[in-house]
């Protein structure tokens, strides 16, 4: 009698742990890939900056159209 509700209980012990276990993994791949987007950032700011200095590229004049 006693083994069908410890059986219950571990096989939702296990499907709850298997649940959060693959969240916090996707959690975890999202924050790598936001975190990509920001390095990715800082390299092309960087390099924009050194081309606007070195004459390369000039800032975009505001428009007077309104």
């Amino acid at each position: 009698m006693v083994i069908r509700p410890t059986l219950f209980f571990w096989s939702v012990a296990a499907l709850t742990a298997a649940g959060i276990y693959a969240i916090h993994s996707t959690q975890v791949e999202e924050r790598e890939k936001l975190h990509m987007g920001v390095i990715r950032d800082e390299v092309m700011y960087k390099k924009k900056k050194a081309q606007m200095l070195a004459g390369e590229l000039h800032p975009a004049q505001p428009s007077t159209s309104r």
